[in-house]
């Protein structure tokens, strides 16, 4: 293996890429659909506003549906007490789908999903006949998987960045992580779960992604390697474990000396959860690695081991 030594003897592999490494919009797909299959589905009680007024409406209702899955993952179809529905793939979420309902009767109404890590559907109902709203949520709860596989879906994203090396700003995160203990999964190395974006020389991301449950995921081309590249698994209940959280560093250059922000960050809303400033004691590497380090001490995360990004049910 070729490999760099670095800091506290750690040798790291040169694999990394600029650029948060990842998977066109056909590919990711492949892994974060819902299954196939049956599905058992609850809607709470509604919520009308009206003029000034906002009062809850109608009672909960349990039934079942049916759910199939298209179009390389961007379609969903709903069959729930006879209707019919068709949901899209939005552009700016993959994990949620969304898309109106024709009843008939006059009320307009709009329906949206989101694939959770538990594999089940959550999301609202909302019905507007130009005088009040009426919100439902929505859950859809996984009982009898089907598998769940795509054939000739065409990947059209451009190419990923060149492979530029390792950056020192990973390597630093990498000390970082064997300071404190932190061990990979089996066949995996530190720099497998590090994701680097850079933004001109003077300002560079490094970032490990979190789990529901705080553990640290493996970047998501890693994780990918250990499922077939056209099943969603649905049948033998694997999955690619998708992060919640991001534990990140961004290290700004100012006069030759780094400067760390350590950030726990909420994928979901891009809300800052907590930061903390890393400074370094000289003008050399090792004043990188300092910085890493003293930002995370001052941090203070929660996070649990290094997993394979895998989820087993």
């Amino acid at each position: 293996m070729i490999g760099k030594r670095i800091g506290t003897g750690l040798i790291v592999p040169l694999l990394l890429t600029a650029g948060f490494p990842g998977l066109s919009a056909a590919q990711d797909s492949f892994r974060f659909v819902p299954c196939n299959g049956g599905y058992s589905a609850a809607t709470g009680q509604g919520n009308m506003v009206a003029g000034a007024m906002s009062i809850p409406v109608g009672d909960a209702i349990r039934t079942r549906a049916e759910l199939r899955m298209g179009q390389c993952g961007r379609a969903m179809t709903l069959i729930i007490q006879g209707t019919t529905v068709t949901l899209y793939q939005e552009a700016m979420d993959d994990r949620t789908w969304s898309g109106p309902i024709d009843m008939g009767d006059g009320v307009a109404r709009d329906m949206r999903l989101t694939l959770d890590a538990d594999r089940n559907l959550r999301g609202g109902l909302i019905a507007t006949d130009g005088v009040s709203r009426v919100t439902r949520p929505v859950w859809l709860t996984l009982n009898t998987p089907v598998e769940t596989r795509f054939e000739g879906c065409v990947d059209d994203a451009p190419p990923p960045p060149p492979d530029r090396g390792l950056r020192p700003e990973a390597a630093a995160l990498a000390n970082a992580m064997a300071e404190r203990g932190m061990i990979p999964a089996d066949n995996l190395s530190l720099l497998d779960y590090i994701e680097t974006s850079v933004r001109g020389e003077e300002s560079v991301r490094v970032r490990l992604r979190l789990s529901m449950d705080g553990a640290v995921l493996p970047r998501l081309d890693v994780a990918l390697r250990k499922l077939d590249p056209e099943s969603a698994y649905c049948l033998d209940e694997r999955w690619i474990d998708p992060p919640v959280r991001y534990l990140d560093f961004q290290v700004h250059t100012v006069d030759g000396d780094p400067f760390v922000f350590a950030r726990t960050i909420d994928i979901a809303t891009s809300r800052i959860q907590a930061q903390a400033e890393g400074s370094p004691d000289t003008h050399t590497m090792d004043g990188l690695n300092t910085a890493v380090s003293d930002a995370w001490t001052r941090l203070n995360p929660e996070i649990g081991p290094l997993t394979d990004g895998i989820s087993r049910r």
